[in-house]
């Protein structure tokens, strides 16, 4: 098989057949499907982290270009400007986690959308209160 090396945050879809460790497959298990020693078919989407290693026992699709780079078993370790890819790649996709965490967090603290009050703890809910027409 051959081994690959993950850029950026990418995923596969069903029918594809990937190499991976123990410890990768155990986590997405619900998304494949066992086929021979450390080989699974793809049942449904799953994604992989800037940084994980994958194997494949043929060529990956060519949208797949920009999100691994091949890793030559000559090679102990990817190239530099492989490595920095990914590395970019990592902090960029832990920002945007990070944003999104402040933003929900921001949100369950300020109640809904539609309500709340405001200084003096009156009612702010876009609603009429109950009141008749």
């Amino acid at each position: 098989m051959k081994k690959y090396l993950v850029l950026q945050a990418m995923s596969f879809h069903p029918g594809v057949v990937l190499g991976l460790e123990p410890s990768q497959a155990a986590i997405r298990a619900h998304a494949l499907e066992k086929k021979g020693k450390n080989t699974y078919v793809v049942k449904s989407r799953v994604e992989f982290k800037a940084g994980e290693i994958v194997y494949s026992p043929s060529a990956l699709p060519k949208d797949h270009a920009e999100s691994l780079e091949p890793v030559d078993s000559k090679r102990a370790v990817p190239s530099a400007e492989a490595q920095e890819q990914a590395r970019i790649a990592a902090a960029a996709e832990a920002q945007e986690q990070a944003r999104i965490a402040a933003a929900a967090k921001a949100a369950a603290g300020n109640g809904d959308s539609t309500g709340g009050s405001d200084d003096v703890g009156n009612s702010t809910s876009q609603g009429n209160g109950g009141a008749a027409d």
